[in-house]
């Protein structure tokens, strides 16, 4: 027997689909509470404000990014073995969050700083996760062999990539998105940001 979710919880629920399916900005407040089934002043009484919502689903998702690399990473793995581990925790995270994946890279509401701010946080959070540990020991390299300012940002733009345009993807490639395609995706786009693709051309 399922749990009954709170209020609290239903509100955030409710707003994660919504919010990825219309926008922040086109979902109104009443509209929440309507389809969670509660009252309006819930929505200030838990989160003060629908960037109050906002700002928790970012938070939650990048904290939840952040656990999930940060548990995949061995310091007594080899550089690919790290990369590998971190690239499966990360398509694993955001394939089971696709809606807060969605939300909190797309919904940047630039009238709101403190969503800049929490936004900026996060994220400089991960790259320094990512700078400490996963590239650990590359960073004496010089900067022509490897720009680390361009490889750690091209680490999570390559895993992202596929659920950016995933919508479009569906309708343009006609591909069923199923557990064996994701089996293969991480490593086979981790060769690809490791090897390139001339490598994979070659076997």
């Amino acid at each position: 027997m399922e749990k009954e979710l709170s209020a609290k919880e239903k509100l955030l629920q409710v707003s994660i689909k919504l919010f990825a399916k219309k926008g922040f900005s086109a979902t109104g407040v009443r509209e929440l509470v309507k389809e969670a089934g509660i009252n309006i002043s819930m929505v200030n009484y838990y989160y003060n404000s629908k960037v109050g919502i906002l700002k928790e689903i970012i938070t939650i998702f990048y904290d939840k990014l952040y656990t999930e690399i940060s548990a995949a990473i061995d310091k007594n793995d080899n550089f690919e073995t790290r990369i590998r581990k971190a690239g499966r925790a990360t398509i694993k995270l955001i394939k089971g969050n696709e809606d807060m994946f969605k939300i909190s890279i797309f919904e940047f509401p630039y009238e709101h700083d403190d969503i800049k701010e929490i936004k900026k946080e996060k994220v400089m959070k991960i790259m320094k996760l990512l700078y400490g540990t996963l590239f650990e020991n590359l960073s004496t390299i010089k900067n022509e062999k490897l720009n680390l300012e361009i490889a750690i940002p091209a680490f999570t733009g390559i895993y992202f990539s596929h659920f950016m345009f995933k919508p479009m993807l569906e309708v343009v490639t006609n591909t069923d998105f199923n557990d064996e395609f994701y089996e293969n995706y991480s490593d086979y786009i981790t060769d690809i940001y490791l090897y390139g693709i001339m490598n994979k051309l070659k076997k």
